[in-house]
């Protein structure tokens, strides 16, 4: 019996060239709950798997809002029916067994092993924690325990018909809908305000190399933000400064008003301070006078070949309304001739604005004093040390009791350097020598086993801590007492 197919909207954009058809779902790496981060990029991949062989040049990406699933064509007829195949298995997904999910959570694991096998907090985490816009460029650690019936829910309930939009650059213009045997669903709401936490002002030291610095802008202005900063910082830190190689800017969508733009720099430990100083003191810059005349015009360049790239203005065209339709945000202002003196002038006043929402992501492994860094630029220093600062008390602990265990990294309590206390869903490490740390596990955001050789810990911060078995004296009990504390909704399997 013939599945049941639903009529999908479809956008187009004419073009010469080849056809370029995606099918694109409302539902990307933001949309993740933490306790499943890394299951969008896992049901692409299955998808993909059970869609093959496809005879075309073709691709997929997990992007922060979006799913896309991509062919290239000679004509719209054949690029239809083999969106009608990556269909068919989206549906087929909804049956796929733990030895495939299994599978491809080793190949997902290779594509990107530290992300994969971490929890790593990226600079939207440290702005927004590990939830929401958080998750994007963040680790994806649970995707090592995502079961069938995880995959088979995140299908149902965001690669729906009424979730999903076709797009077309290129080739004769096709219907306006094309019926696809997609599960019935209904679409994602648009985004909304983003209401939870967000870090402004603030110098975060980071697990991450490098540097990167953030910015909360107008989303009408991220896009030429994006270009200035690439430009303005490549110039700043590799041309004038020479401590940095590769420079890179993005953006997220935040709501439908708003955007967080990034730049990314990658100064070895010992040029950490020097970097940093530098991006903070060239966004000061723009925001006081804007780009050189050299920014501009190579950015003026870049539109002109924008311009005469027909390929390129329909895969704009057809993207912008994809994100809009299925989103909610706001099409960008065509762009085809030079930056315009009133762009500029909003670019300035936007960026004097955000200057105060301003994050600072720096290298913790670097040599340098962060705190009189951050003093220095006027932000407040934040060392990302798991949980809260715990009362200091004698070092010798005192002997476990009821719902109360005591844990240390050597058979006698002289010779330890370090204690770890569970006190109900309490944990208390107490390293020798240093301020001891607090992270109540009922408030945080997973807590990862990693079969009997470690555990690790994701506060509702994002911030990290780690506990391996084999640096405790009787480690395995340490890892269970751990686990036996946690709410059992937030234990999720990592990587051993």
């Amino acid at each position: 019996m013939p599945e049941q197919t639903h009529p999908v909207p479809i956008v187009h954009a004419p073009t010469i060239g080849p056809v370029t058809a995606r099918l694109v779902f409302g539902a990307g790496t933001c949309d993740e709950p933490v306790l499943l981060a890394g299951v969008a990029h896992l049901v692409e991949h299955l998808v993909v798997r059970a869609a093959l062989p496809i005879a075309a040049p073709h691709n997929a990406v997990t992007q922060d809002r979006i799913t896309v699933f991509e062919v290239v064509t000679t004509t719209t007829e054949e690029a239809l029916d083999l969106v009608r195949g990556l269909a068919a298995a989206v549906r087929a997904v909804l049956d796929v067994s733990e030895e495939t999910v299994e599978r491809e959570r080793r190949i997902v694991a290779r594509e990107d092993p530290l992300r994969a096998d971490e929890m790593v907090p990226s600079v939207h985490t440290a702005r927004f924690g590990p939830a929401g816009p958080g998750r994007s460029g963040a680790g994806a650690a649970p995707v090592a325990g995502i079961t069938p019936a995880e995959v088979r829910r995140w299908v149902e309930h965001h690669l729906v018909a009424g979730n999903a939009i076709v797009s077309v650059a290129g080739g004769a213009v096709p219907p306006a809908t094309v019926d696809l045997a997609l599960p019935p669903g209904p679409p994602a709401a648009p985004l909304q305000p983003w209401t939870g936490p967000m870090r402004t002002g603030a110098l975060v030291e980071s697990p991450l190399d490098g540097i990167a610095a953030s910015v909360v802008v107008p989303a009408r202005v991220a896009p030429l933000l994006e270009a200035v900063l690439e430009h303005e910082v490549f110039d700043a830190l590799r041309m004038e400064a020479g401590v940095a190689y590769a420079i890179d800017s993005h953006s997220v969508a935040l709501d439908g008003e708003r955007s967080v733009v990034v730049v990314t720099a990658d100064p070895v430990e010992a040029d950490t301070e020097a970097a940093a100083t530098v991006v903070v003191e060239t966004l000061r810059r723009l925001a006081a006078s804007g780009p050189s005349t050299s920014t501009t015009a190579r950015i003026d360049a870049a539109r002109a070949v924008n311009a005469t790239d027909a390929a390129f203005r329909a895969d704009l065209r057809v993207s912008a309304e994809v994100l809009m339709r299925l989103r909610g945000l706001p099409t960008p202002q065509p762009v085809d001739g030079p930056v315009t003196p009133a762009e500029l002038s909003n670019l300035r006043s936007a960026l004097a604005d955000a200057l105060g929402t301003l994050v600072v992501c720096v290298d913790q492994d670097a040599d340098a004093d962060f705190a009189a860094l951050a003093e220095r630029h006027g932000l407040d220093h934040v060392d990302a040390a798991p949980g809260v600062p715990a009362p200091e008390r004698v070092w010798f602990p005192p002997r476990p009791g009821a719902g109360r265990s005591v844990h240390r990294t050597a058979l006698l309590p002289a010779f330890a350097d370090a204690h770890l206390e569970v006190d109900g869903t309490r944990v208390t490490l107490r390293p020798r020598g240093l301020p001891a740390r607090m992270v109540d596990l009922a408030e945080a955001a997973v807590v990862g086993r990693r079969g009997d050789l470690g555990v690790t810990v994701v506060d509702g911060a994002g911030n990290t801590l780690h506990l391996r078995a084999d640096e405790w004296w009787r480690g395995r009990r340490m890892v269970d007492a751990v686990v036996r504390a946690t709410p059992p909704h937030l234990v999720r399997a990592f990587s051993a």
